[in-house]
Formats: C-alpha cells, structure tokens, sequence
C-alpha cells in the first residue's frame, strides 16, 4: 500500500488529469454519436490514437520541462508574434466554445433532475461553483480532486462485463476496420480526432508541468522526463480505454435498436441500462458531472494560460487571486463568455459535437509547430525528438491533415 501510494504521489500528476480530462462530456457524446451512428466501424479508433495522442502530450510536457516556457511563449519569440496573436485567439475561443458545451451539459443534467427553473440558471450556477473553487482552492488540492473525479468515468468500463458482445466482430473490426468515402463519416471521424487529441491538452499539461518544477527545489531531468513518460502513458490509456468502451458499449446497444441520431439525453441513458437498470441516469449523471467539474477549470485555466503567456503575465493556479489577478480575471471571463454561447441556438448535443469538430480542424496546426520546437538543438539540447516521437507526431499531422482534406473533397 505505501509503495502504490509513492508510486501515485511520484508518478502520477499532470498527465493523468489531462487524460481525464479529456473524456469530457463534449467527448463522451462524440463517441456515443460514432458507435450509436456507425456500430462498431469506429471500434479501431482508440488502439490508433493512443500512440498518437501519447506523442505529442510528452513532447508537449518535455518542451515545457526542458525550456521552462510555455508553447505560446516559444512560438512569440521564434516564430513572431503575428502567429502567436492568431494561435492564442483561435485557442481562447475554441476553448471557451468547449467551455460552453460542457457547461451546457452539465447544466442540462440538473435541468433534466430539477425542471423548474429554466437551463441559463443552472450554467450560471455551474460557472459561479467552478470559479469558486478555481479561485479558492490552492493548485494541489484541486489536482487531487480532479483525481478523485475520475472514478466516474469508469461507469463504461463496467458495462462491458454484462452486454451481450460479439467479439469475433469486435476483432474484425480492428483488424480491418471499414473505411467509408462518405461526408458524414469523416466529419465524425475528424470529431473523434479532435475531441480525443485536443488543442487545449498541448497547452494545459505543459503548463501544469512548469507549475510542478515551479514547486520543486531541484530538478533531475532524467527522473522527471521517465515521470512524464508514465505518467502520460497511464493519463492517455485510461482516456483512450474508456474511448474505446463508450464506442463498443453505444454501438452494441443502441445501434441495433435503430437509434442512429443522438438527440437526447435518454438516448445516452439508454446505453447504461443494461448494468445498472432503473438507476442508469443516476451514474449517467454523475459521469458527465464528473467529467464537466474536471474539463471545465482545464479549459478555462487553460486559456487564461495561453493569453497570459502571450501579454506576459503572471500565470498559475498556485497563487492567490490578489497575487495574479489578470489571470483570474480571464478564468472568469471564458467562463462567463461561455454562458453567451449558450444562446447560439444549438442543442446541447450538437454543441458537443461540434466542438469537438472545431478542435480536429485546429489540431494539425499545433502539432506541426510542436514537432518543429521539439527538433530545435537550440532549445532541446540533447533532448530533442528521437525517432518515435518524430514518425509519431508526422503520423498524427498527416492523418488529421487527410481527414479534414478528404471531408471538404467528398
């Protein structure tokens, strides 16, 4: 017991929050969508875009431990800050978009329970508890809580043991999954690639990585880069595990009962049934409330982050709202900015998805650049991408390239 203790105290930190992070309820709908839509014809998609999203999350946290700078910080001072003005804008948007779909989520769920006060309280509600606890709660108490919240999203996981599963197909599937020349295949392929391997990932575990050698005294290189690659492996394998459960478990239950076009949250409920009966929308409920409370400060924190790093100024979670207050008051702006895009007309469903559309369109921008900073001897010394990661990060660019071609083609 003490050994798994140190092993969680040491090991696991920034890369694990980002994993679970990043099955946010923008991610568990865009999954639900893909299996409950195609059946099993995404089941491939996990096993592809764990190596991919491990790659480019550690290159992303041994810039920022090797550097002791942030991307937007780096790409100001090689690349000019005409580029960097563009990136952290699109950025500040795009996460205060998925700021907005989570929130909407989580706010639809209390609507869904208590319909007697209309959703734009309860976004309101939902973005006061998480400012509050941004701002209240020192950095390491809220790592630990968003540790915490990660069991509920296991609740997948579980409803794999008790459906009826044709394994024989589910190989197939992998093996030789069926690729379709269709327009809407490839919009929610390029979801599944956005919401899986998201922008606002890059930014938030190199950044919490400078917060951790912020707090210590003296750095081994070697130690923490073995940590980075653990802890970032475990973080990406849980998400991309419960990925795969989301997609195998929507598209076994649902798709067969004709139920292709996701549109309410009984249709998401529906997929729990099976393991826990009468009591589904309780875990449902707590999985995207869960997920919401661990996405929604990443988000937020995340593009305070990338505009304070861009103006130059002082950013971190450590501190006091009196000791960093530009930052803080960004928090509180995305988040409140968020609540007006919540009057755009969209379903809540369909602005969970189409965030995750966003971020597939942005993505290949980012990992290029990350692949150019990662091979700088200039800044890496003798740290620079080996060959792994480089096949790694070419490999996510091109393919995420492709995607986005193909969809405009067709």
């Amino acid at each position: 017991m003490n050994k798994l203790k140190k092993f969680i105290k040491e090991q696991i930190g920034p890369g694990l929050i980002t994993g679970a992070s990043d099955d946010d309820p923008s991610g568990i709908v865009t999954y639900s969508i893909a299996g409950a839509k195609n059946g099993l014809d995404f089941i491939w998609t996990p096993l592809f875009t764990l190596p991919l999203m491990y790659y480019v999350q550690e290159s992303c946290a041994r810039i920022a431990l090797i550097t002791r700078r942030g991307l937007i910080f780096l790409i100001k001072n090689l690349y000019g800050f005409k580029l960097a003005f563009l990136i952290s804008v699109l950025m500040f948007f795009a996460n205060t978009f998925n700021l907005a779909a989570d929130i909407n989520a989580v706010a639809m769920i209390l609507n869904y329970i208590f319909p007697y006060l209309p959703m734009w309280i309860y976004s309101l509600l939902v973005s006061l508890l998480m400012i509050l606890i941004v701002i209240i709660l020192p950095y390491k108490k809220f790592a630990n809580l968003m540790k915490f919240l990660v069991i509920f999203l296991f609740c997948y996981l579980f409803l794999i043991f008790v459906i009826k599963i044709n394994w024989l197909e589910v190989f197939q599937k992998i093996i030789l999954p069926e690729i379709k020349f269709t327009k809407d295949w490839w919009l929610i392929l390029i979801a599944i690639l956005g919401t899986t391997i998201s922008p606002y990932l890059f930014f938030w575990q190199e950044e919490e990585e400078l917060e951790e050698i912020k707090r210590e005294q003296k750095i081994d290189i070697k130690k923490s880069l073995f940590s980075i690659k653990v802890d970032t492996f475990l973080g990406m394998f849980i998400s991309n595990l419960i990925m795969f459960a989301i997609i195998l478990s929507t598209g076994v239950v649902l798709h067969p009962l004709g139920i292709y076009d996701i549109q309410t949250i009984d249709d998401l409920v529906r997929v729990l049934e099976p393991l826990f009966g009468k009591y589904a929308f309780l875990f449902f409920s707590l999985g995207i409330i869960g997920s919401g409370l661990i996405a929604i400060p990443v988000l937020a924190g995340g593009a305070a982050y990338i505009l304070a790093e861009l103006f130059n100024l002082p950013a971190t979670l450590d501190k006091k709202f009196k000791e960093a207050i530009p930052f803080y008051v960004i928090v509180i702006f995305s988040i409140f900015l968020s609540n007006i895009f919540n009057f755009i007309g969209l379903s809540p469903i369909q602005l969970l998805f189409y965030t995750a559309v966003i971020y597939g369109f942005l993505a290949p921008i980012l990992i290029f650049i990350i692949f150019k900073l990662g091979n700088r001897k200039d800044l890496m010394g003798d740290y620079v991408n080996n060959k792994n990661n480089n096949f790694g990060l070419l490999l996510t660019f091109f393919f995420m390239i492709l995607s986005v071609i193909l969809f405009f083609v067709l």
